[in-house]
């Protein structure tokens, strides 16, 4: 057995003349010997040892080595622990093995132990290769079980022994003739059992037997285990199973002889049946490729697909009578393989033989003699056509599987079921073809009608009903018609076939279209290519909805965003962890216009909400996430100032009614919001307007006719008076009266300029606009009765309006002096001046008659006198308030009934 013998054979060595006849007769044995010192170095060795552990362990011997060096690592361990025992003085015996580069295995039992000389411990390590022996040991387990049971069917008492004599095997009825037990007889010799005097003889002729064929017709004496005899005639026949020869005897009671002999050959008989009619193709070829033997099987397959009638010595290449398949390269490689490195080959092949796929898995075993010569092929070859189409359309689908995920539009997943499935089935012609309305129109091809790339070269229509393909996209059933000529449903249009395969692809209960495979030989296609066609039309079918129903996903989604995206607010979908995962093109804007980033789809939400908001928001989106509905509208600071926010959350449903997010929905309604301010504005001011002209009418009626209706009482007066100082004294009243209505037009014309002059801003000295006021009421009545105090900061420069600023001053010092208490001896009006971080602030003080406190709140409505005696129109403190509003400022009231009053007004630095 040359590939698991493991001995590798090196150059014969010429013998060293200082050898001793014992070195010559070791150098020539087939075991290896280590002399060993007592530290298990090695002191010497024969030329086996230095083959082995060069060919093998691919070490190199040297006086001197540690033997546990040379040893493979698989072994190493076990042989330290040996050497350890041996150290002991006790003898070790084991085997050691390891893997061979060609796949077998190498075995070698070895034996140490311990001795002396001349007073040294030193130890003898020995073996040999028992790789052969092994390998016949495990087959011949694997054929004990075997052999039994085939020999237990046969009513003659078999025995199988190898060379040695020694019993392999013993079927039932030589257990039943020696009374002796199957695990009794095996490993003992066949003349163990027979009488001493025959036993001498039995093994002469044995002997005689392995060397000449011959065994001598002679009668044996058998020792059954009760110790009674039975005369028996031993018959043997020489049989190699697996490269090893085996001995298989007949036992035979002598009155017997005639009955076992029919009963031996019809047991023959009964094997050569068996391996006649085997599912397998057997047969044997010497080293020149000729029959040597062939069992039925073969024989029949040879005249079926080849027409050849096979002889014994024929040539196993005339099968093919002058043919050339490509099959025939695969053989003449194996076959030569197995001849030349004289180990089994295994190889497989499909051919297309009489129109018929066929796929063949071949096992070629070398047939070696004793010496390990070649003698032939045995040839073991099984047809697994439909095995191998299972195998290989298993492999094409799940090709076509793991591209389904990659595809998305049903042209690309139709060409590759072509590509993937329908190109590898050894076919000529594949379609697949799509049903519009009442017709099937051709999508993809594979064979005459593909053109370059994916293209078809026909606009090749079938109409529903109309063939075996339309047939099939008519009634939704899957069709296979082996023999066309014999179904009239069969119509050719560019290709001649022979055999006709279709299956529908149905889409939702509905044929979407029909997969057509055909060829030119009858009876080509078996029912795996209809199984496999149904199972790729359902996978096709299953991702043709999956991509219309994606597409449909899609174009709502479009639609969706298109109408999104027309709206004026700013849309997002998010999920449960506030990752974005739909938006519109305002809500990218804003977002981008408000807080400089730049979003995307699974953008973090919560990166647009300030921190401090951020567990607010979390809450809330809680919320909306239980069903809830959240409108709310804020005030906020974006890249363009402060700006007004409406916000809409609401919980975002599928199909099923389940909450899978929020839908969240935005809009600037700053403009709206300043609109609505500005509309305000104008209802306050309107209403203020009213209330005013309300005011103005009745003080029309009142403050402006009063000292018309006196003044016109007084001259009637003056007409009907001739007293020169009654007369003065009328005009003295008709004078105030006159005064008093100027007062008040004046007044009205101040505060109709005061609401309409634009606010313009100008630099001036405080101290010189003082002035200014103070010369302009040095007429007054009273002024010359008071004392003016001026509490300035300087610089006093100031950028206000003047013109209205002027009037602030006019109305505060006019109101101090025309209210002034005539009782205290000073009347005294301080005017303070300041200047402040970002405002200015004036100050008017003075010792008058005061206000009293619940008077203080109305000073300033239109037309209010708080004094008994009123000396001014009304309008003052009003047009006093609105100028400063104008302004952007504000004013203050200290006053207090009897002591006085201080206001103080505040102006920011800058309009």
């Amino acid at each position: 057995m040359k590939e698991n013998a493991g001995i590798k054979k090196v150059k014969h060595f010429a013998l060293n003349n200082s050898y001793s006849p014992s070195q010559v007769l070791l150098d020539h044995v087939q075991a290896f010997f280590f002399l060993l010192d007592e530290d298990f170095r090695i002191v010497h060795f024969n030329r086996f040892a230095e083959e082995v552990t060069e060919s093998l362990f691919n070490q190199k011997c040297e006086i001197g080595d540690d033997v546990v060096d040379l040893f493979p690592e698989k072994g190493k361990e076990e042989l330290e622990e040996n050497l350890s025992i041996v150290e002991d003085g006790k003898t070790v015996k084991d085997v050691i093995f390891y893997d061979l580069k060609n796949g077998g295995k190498a075995y070698f039992r070895y034996q140490m132990q311990p001795s002396e000389i001349e007073g040294n411990r030193i130890y003898i390590l020995s073996g040999n290769d028992i790789s052969e022996q092994i390998y016949y040991e495990q087959k011949d387990v694997e054929l004990t079980e075997l052999l039994n049971n085939i020999m237990d069917s046969i009513s003659s008492s078999i025995t199988i022994i190898n060379v040695e004599g020694v019993i392999q095997g013993v079927n039932q009825p030589y257990l039943e003739l020696s009374g002796y037990s199957r695990e009794e007889l095996v490993g003992n010799t066949v003349w163990s059992l027979t009488t001493p005097e025959d036993s001498i003889q039995a093994q002469k002729d044995f002997e005689h037997y392995l060397n000449t064929g011959l065994y001598p017709s002679r009668t044996y004496k058998l020792i059954r285990k009760d110790g009674s005899m039975a005369d028996v005639i031993i018959q043997s026949r020489k049989k190699i199973i697996n490269s090893k020869l085996f001995i298989i005897t007949t036992v035979t009671d002598v009155t017997e002889m005639t009955s076992l002999q029919r009963k031996l050959e019809l047991t023959l008989a009964r094997n050569s049946t068996i391996i006649n009619n085997v599912d397998i193709h057997l047969w044997s070829l010497d080293t020149e490729l000729n029959f040597m033997e062939a069992n039925r099987r073969t024989r029949e397959m040879l005249m079926k697909l080849f027409g050849y009638r096979l002889k014994i010595g024929d040539s196993f290449w005339n099968r093919y009578k002058g043919k050339e398949p490509k099959s025939k390269e695969y053989w003449e490689e194996n076959l030569k393989t197995v001849l030349k490195d004289k180990r089994t080959k295994k190889f497989e092949f499909t051919e297309a033989t009489n129109g018929m796929l066929v796929h063949k898995s071949v096992k070629l075993y070398p047939i070696l003699d004793l010496k390990k010569e070649m003698k032939g092929i045995n040839c073991q070859m099984v047809i697994d056509t439909e095995d191998y189409l299972k195998r290989i359309l298993d492999i094409t689908l799940n090709n076509l599987k793991a591209r389904l995920f990659e595809i998305n539009s049903i042209n690309e997943l139709l060409w590759a079921v072509t590509d993937e499935v329908l190109s590898k089935l050894h076919l000529e012609d594949a379609l697949i073809l799509v049903k519009q309305r009442n017709e099937l129109k051709l999508r993809t091809a594979y064979g005459k009608l593909r053109g370059e790339g994916k293209t078809v070269l026909t606009d090749l229509i079938i109409k529903v009903g109309e063939g075996i393909t339309g047939h099939v996209a008519e009634t939704a059933q899957p069709l296979l018609v082996n023999d066309v000529t014999e179904d009239s449903r069969y119509f050719s249009r560019h290709f001649e076939a022979q055999s006709e395969a279709a299956v529908p692809i149905m889409v939702k209960s509905q044929v979407y279209g029909v997969i057509n495979i055909e060829s030119v030989y009858p009876g080509f296609f078996q029912p795996v290519h209809l199984s496999l066609l149904e199972e790729v039309a359902e996978l096709t079918a299953v991702k043709i909805a999956q991509i219309k129903s994606d597409n449909q996903v899609k174009k709502m989604e479009r639609l969706n965003q298109a109408i999104l995206n027309s709206t004026s607010m700013s849309f997002f979908l998010l999920n449960k962890k506030y990752q974005i995962e739909s938006f519109n093109k305002v809500a990218y804007t804003e977002t981008l216009k408000s807080s400089g980033q730049s979003i995307a789809r699974g953008y973090d939400f919560l990166q647009l909400v300030p921190p401090e908001e951020q567990e607010d928001f979390k809450n809330r989106i809680s919320k909306v996430l239980e069903g809830e509905l959240y409108t709310t509208e804020t005030e906020t600071t974006g890249s363009e100032g402060k700006m007004w926010i409406s916000i809409t959350m609401a919980p975002a449903e599928n199909k099923k009614g389940e909450i899978f997010g929020v839908t969240l929905i935005s809009e600037n309604i700053t403009s709206r919001k300043k609109n609505e301010k500005t509309i305000l504005a104008k209802n306050r001011e309107l209403k203020k307007t009213n209330r005013e002209l309300d005011s103005f009418v009745y003080s029309a009626s009142h403050d402006l006719r009063a000292p018309v209706s006196n003044i016109m009482g007084l001259s009637d007066m003056i007409d009907e008076s001739d007293q020169m100082e009654e007369i003065k004294a009328f005009n003295s009243n008709v004078k105030q009266s006159a005064l008093r209505l100027d007062n008040v037009i004046r007044s009205v014309i101040q505060y109709s300029r005061n609401s309409r002059e634009r606010v313009t801003a100008e630099s001036f000295y405080f101290s010189d606009l003082l002035d200014e006021v103070l010369s302009d009421l040095v007429h007054l009545e009273g002024y010359p009765k008071v004392r003016f105090v001026r509490n300035i900061e300087q610089p006093d420069l100031i950028t206000v309006n003047s013109e209205r600023c002027k009037l602030v001053l006019n109305n505060l010092i006019s109101n101090a002096i025309d209210y002034r208490d005539e009782k205290k001896k000073i009347s005294e009006v301080e005017v303070s001046f300041t200047i402040l971080n970002d405002h200015y602030q004036i100050r008017v003080k003075d010792n008058g008659q005061g206000i009293s406190k619940e008077l203080i709140p109305k000073i300033f409505d239109m037309f209010f006198v708080a004094n008994l005696k009123p000396r001014g129109s009304g309008l003052g403190l009003y047009i006093l308030k609105e100028a400063v509003a104008m302004l952007n400022g504000s004013i203050e009231v200290k006053s207090k009934l009897g002591k006085g009053s201080e206001f103080i007004v505040t102006l920011p630095r800058s309009i």
